[in-house]
Formats: structure tokens, sequence, C-alpha cells
């Protein structure tokens, strides 16, 4: 009879044990219970889902390093598993910011980068013609550790004296005008952080719509970037980037002053020095008039 009893409070309190630890976590799987905490959109870059890392080699190591503090004897309870978690995501942070993470999120930004969230208006000045614009997120590059989150390092292959380069923005421009063909005025826009700040970059190509006199320009503004003013405008009749691609001429001109006359003796001084460094838009626009 006793034992019977005894056998009986043994289950009773077996199966509370079970219920308990089911109504703090389902899975019974506290690792699984961090790691879906670490992957909330809430941690990653810009608290953007597409930003996410769950690469292993920087999880599951913040995982043992939280499991290994609150593990005891005891099961873990609801208090515990917090602390659990504020200790895996300081630990996920931590390996964010060394070179193995930074690799990681490198390898996020460039596929949010090939996927851009597209937005379609119709084109200025025009009766059924649209305007693109591509929303490309952080541009592809390599990140540096910078005070409590990252930014560009302004080295690379797409960068030039620290600032996106020419070439990078003229590829990039180039195919995305080859792959929306149809858009009368197609709009890039991306982010390139440096210097604490969150530099946005803005590059349009007009086939058609208002302005008539920029179709064929390249117009490139920016937004906190150290260093740079704007708007810069160039031409690229016909879509040739050639000379931007060869590294001849850059973006970074305002190439639009060459159009008009010379306001004084020394804006015809200006406007001399500037010839050089610009694609002649004489001939460009004359090209397209023809």
């Amino acid at each position: 009879m006793h034992s019977r009893v005894r056998a009986l409070v043994a289950m009773t309190l077996l199966t509370l044990a079970i219920a308990g630890a089911e109504a703090a976590d389902p899975s019974g799987d506290w690792r699984a219970v961090l790691r879906a905490h670490l992957a909330d959109p809430r941690f990653a870059l810009d608290g953007r889902p597409e930003y996410v890392v769950t690469d292993a080699v920087v999880v599951e190591p913040a995982l043992d390093y939280a499991l290994a503090r609150v593990a005891g004897i005891q099961p873990i309870d609801a208090a515990r598993l917090e602390r659990a978690k504020a200790l895996a995501l300081t630990e996920f942070k931590n390996r964010l910011a060394s070179p193995v993470g930074l690799r990681a999120l490198e390898a996020r930004i460039r596929e949010r980068f090939a996927h851009p969230v597209i937005t379609r208006v119709r084109a200025p000045g025009s009766a059924a013609g649209e305007a693109l614009t591509l929303d490309l997120g952080w541009m592809p590059g390599e990140l540096a550790p910078r005070f409590a989150g990252v930014e560009m390092r302004g080295q690379g292959e797409n960068f030039a004296d620290g600032r996106p380069s020419t070439v990078f923005m003229a590829r990039t421009l180039a195919a995305a005008l080859r792959e929306y063909w149809q858009a009368q005025q197609l709009t890039l826009r991306f982010l390139a952080p440096r210097f604490g700040k969150r530099s946005e970059y803005v590059l349009t190509y007009r086939r058609g719509g208002f302005p008539d006199s920029r179709h064929g320009w390249v117009q490139l503004s920016t937004r906190n970037a150290v260093g740079l003013v704007g708007p810069y405008e160039v031409p690229a009749h016909g879509e040739d980037f050639g000379p931007y691609l060869a590294e001849r001429f850059s973006f970074y001109e305002n190439c639009a002053e060459l159009l008009y006359r010379p306001r004084s003796s020394l804006h015809g001084e200006a406007l001399r020095q500037l010839r050089g460094k610009c694609v002649d838009p004489v001939e460009s626009v004359s090209a397209r008039r023809s």
C-alpha cells in the first residue's frame, strides 16, 4: 500500500515537473530557445530580418557561453532562462564584431544587395512611363566594428579614396538598366555608413520624362556622406558607361555646368578646368538629338 502511494506521489511530481518545463519551453530544448532568441530581427543590422546572422560559427559559441553560466543541478527556470538570453545576446554581439562575425554579416549584405526592394511610380512628365526606385540596402564591402555597431571600412574593390567608387556605381547602374530596360527613369539607393554617419547614395538615370535636358545623364546625390556636397551630374548617353568603368572619368563631378555659358571670367576659368574632367556633354547631347 505504502509503495503504491510512494509510486503515485513520484509519478505526480514527475508529471508536474514535465508540465512546468513544457510551460516555460514547449520544445524542451533550451539551446533551441536561445537560438531562436538570437534570430530576432531586433538584434540584426538596422533591425532587418534579411540581415539576421544564423551562422553556427557565430551563434553556437554564444549559446555555449550562456548555458555554461546558468547550468547547474537544478533545471533552468524562467528567471534563469532570461539571464541566459541576456548572456547569449551579449556574447553574440561580441562575436558579430569579430572577424568571423563581420564576414558572416557581409554575406547577408551581399545577398540583400542582390535582391532590391522595388518601388514603381509614374515617371515625371510622362503619361505612361514608369520610374523605378531600387532600394539595395547596405552596399557590399568590408565592415569594421564601431561602438555598438558596424560601418563600412571604406577599403576594397568597391571603394576608391574612402568612398563608393565610380566603377562600382557604374557597374551596378548599368546592370540595373539592362534588367529594367523599359523603365523611363531608374533610381538606385544604397547605404555606405562611415565615420558614425548613415551615409546614403542615390543614383538616377533618365531615359525619358521630365526634364528632357537630363535624358542620358547620371545624377548622384548623397546624404550624410562626409566630404561630399553634390548633386553631381555626368553624361552617359546611350547608357555608355565605358569611360567611367575605365576610370577615365568620375561620377563625382558636376558636368552639367558645361551646358551653360560662363557667367563671368572667373566662372569661365572654372569651366575650362572642369572640361578635362568630364565626358564632353555637348557631344553627348548632340548625339542624343541626332
